[in-house]
């Protein structure tokens, strides 16, 4: 079978044939892994999803205003 990809905003999409989603039991907003091994795409059904962790997320913050770059002269209201 042959398939072919698309633009989708930024990125490039697969339509996968309804077919093809029942024989491997997947179905729209199932999570899926991506591995390329020798150039070959393989896709997987995900077994879970890791969630975010928050408070890990913020591990070793000590509060303060982060380091901005320049992004020139401000035009609004954005000053700190």
């Amino acid at each position: 079978m042959i398939a072919q990809l698309s633009k989708w905003g930024n990125s490039v999409a697969l339509r996968l044939p309804k077919t093809i989603l029942k024989e491997v039991n997947l179905k729209e907003s199932d999570n899926v892994e991506l591995h390329v091994e020798s150039g070959i795409i393989q896709v997987r059904k995900a077994d879970s999803v890791p969630k975010v962790d928050l408070a890990a997320l913020f591990t070793g913050y000590e509060g303060g205003k982060p380091e901005m770059s320049d992004w020139g002269r401000s035009e609004g209201r954005e000053e700190w």
